[in-house]
């Protein structure tokens, strides 16, 4: 998996889409349903979501890095549109060996085995993602693409809707996109 080239990647749930999983379908016209096993993954897509995909192909090769199992997120991205092939998808199962109990998707209670030693070594690319810069998963999703905190760019969670204040926001992180990507810092 190693290479030389930088892409900016997008991570999935709460950055691109909002899920929630029940036992039975929403009857929110405005979620997509679908269901893996027994459970319904009822999604609803950021309103900026298609556009911020569109802002980061223009600039650069993008790839989604998600903590999610790759069915789920190759189904959400299936039927969102995001029109991300299969080797653009790293998923979870990419960059973390675990064990699972109960049911998979983006949640279940995965128990971390080990991190897989080999990072993608993409120093220059770029990573957007909701969660907190120390949290965790940014510091464990950093660490696989061998890139420093300066690469991280957190977006506002997104819960199923954005406040109006989002749209400046999103601007001001198309802007941190932007300079990455012509090599300048912040």
């Amino acid at each position: 998996m190693t290479t030389n080239e930088n892409y900016i990647y997008l991570d999935l749930d709460e950055t691109l889409f909002h899920t929630e999983v029940r036992a039975k379908a929403s009857t929110n016209a405005k979620r997509i349903n679908f269901k893996l096993g027994t459970w319904w993954y009822c999604s609803l897509m950021r309103p900026s979501a298609l556009d911020l995909i569109a802002y980061c192909r223009d600039l650069s090769l993008t790839r989604v890095l998600t903590n999610s199992t790759r069915d789920y997120a190759t189904i959400a991205c299936d039927l969102f549109g995001f029109d991300f092939s299969y080797e653009e998808l790293v998923c979870r199962d990419d960059y973390i060996r675990y064990e699972m109990d109960g049911w998979g998707g983006y949640g279940g209670s995965a128990r971390e085995t080990a991190v897989v030693s080999d990072s993608l070594n993409r120093h220059g690319s770029i990573l957007v993602d909701n969660l907190y810069p120390d949290d965790p998963g940014a510091i464990q999703k950093r660490q696989f693409l061998g890139i420093d905190a300066s690469r991280y760019i957190q977006i506002r969670e997104f819960r199923g809707e954005d406040p109006e204040c989002f749209k400046e926001e999103l601007h001001d992180i198309k802007t941190k996109i932007a300079v990455l990507v012509h090599g300048q810092s912040l």
